[in-house]
């Protein structure tokens, strides 16, 4: 295929289904074993991941619901 023909090309997965990530968790692995990644992938975890394995998040009961601001 020459240059002309090619076309950068990018996929998001939205991850269901994994455990909440603890600390000492092989985050690597979980991934690899729900997807085939190939050499040249580019894989982005979101921050939210090491927050939750951290402990840093609230539950939405947690919340004041009737709060205006």
């Amino acid at each position: 295929m020459n240059q002309e023909n090619m076309r950068a090309q990018m996929q998001g997965f939205l991850v269901r289904g994994l455990p909440v990530i603890r600390e000492g968790d092989d985050l690597a692995s979980l991934i690899e074993s729900l997807f085939e990644l190939q050499d040249g992938d580019v894989l982005c975890i979101a921050s939210t991941v090491v927050a939750k394995s951290e402990r840093r998040f609230r539950e939405l009961k947690d919340y004041d619901t009737n709060l205006v601001i």
